[in-house]
């Protein structure tokens, strides 16, 4: 039987070895592709790089936009992909169809660019979510909170949507778009940005300001009030916020409220 079909490979070779030629590439470049992305997969699993990218905010983003895989899984996928369009450019080449194997050659030399582009958005989007972790847990791993709670929060929010601007504009250099272009799109995700920290201020600044009024007023710890129809004990008076114990439970209550609602100190 192998010698019979040994016969046949020689005879169709014999008759037609540019067509031979032509499938022996597509099935190396396919056998390839696949052993080099079970590869990547397999190296990504032993070092621990696919366990932090499925923690990450890379991961949820994929899902979002329909890819089932991670972003380990994505790297390794456009991976194999380069591997398919370098055999089909070269197989195209063996049949002759020199404009058919220079349109592959081309998506080939360009497809650099996305994997590295892909790969500076997994790293600023994993840079931006670890700046936010850890800033979280010196906040919230704190028996008492701090202070600045709130305001250190909300600068850890802006720097890493910043951080996650950066590494777009970064990965949209690679791809060689336009200068002008990435300045605008620059210019509408500052202001994104920049909006979004303003709305946030604008329900933090009466907090923090009546908070200062609160602690002018004498206001302090163990001190007993009613404001808004609740009374208890105020256990801490923090930036934005404060907390009242009332019959046995505690009560958060925005500092505004204490001066649009009034209060009383018992």
């Amino acid at each position: 039987m192998v010698i019979v079909i040994s016969e046949m490979l020689a005879d169709i070779y014999y008759f037609n070895p540019v067509f031979f030629n032509f499938i022996g590439i597509l099935f190396l470049g396919h056998i390839g592709g696949i052993l080099i992305r079970n590869t990547i997969i397999r190296l990504s699993a032993m070092t621990g790089i696919d366990d932090v990218m499925k923690a990450s905010k890379v991961h949820i983003v994929l899902k979002e936009i329909g890819y089932r895989g991670t972003a380990v899984t994505l790297v390794a996928d456009i991976t194999r992909l380069f591997v398919y369009l370098l055999a089909l450019s070269s197989a195209f080449e063996v049949l002759g169809l020199k404009d058919i194997s220079a349109i592959f050659s081309a998506i080939v030399r360009y497809l650099p660019n996305i994997v590295v582009a892909v790969i500076i958005i997994i790293i600023g989007s994993f840079v931006a979510d670890l700046f936010g972790k850890i800033v979280s847990e010196l906040i919230h791993g704190k028996k008492k909170r701090t202070e600045l709670e709130g305001i250190v929060s909300l600068t850890s929010t802006f720097t890493s949507i910043m951080l996650y601007i950066i590494s777009i504009i970064i990965a949209l250099k690679v791809l060689g778009v336009d200068p002008t272009a990435i300045t605008v799109l620059m210019g509408i995700l500052l202001l994104t940005a920049s909006a979004l920290v303003v709305l946030s201020l604008k329900d933090l600044a009466p907090n923090f300001m009546a908070g200062i009024y609160m602690k002018n007023m004498g206001l302090k710890e163990k001190d007993k009030v009613t404001v808004t129809g609740l009374s208890g004990e105020i256990i801490e008076i923090s930036t934005f916020s404060t907390e009242i114990r009332s019959a046995g439970k505690t009560h958060i209550i925005p500092n505004s409220k204490f001066i649009k609602d009034t209060f009383d100190k018992v």
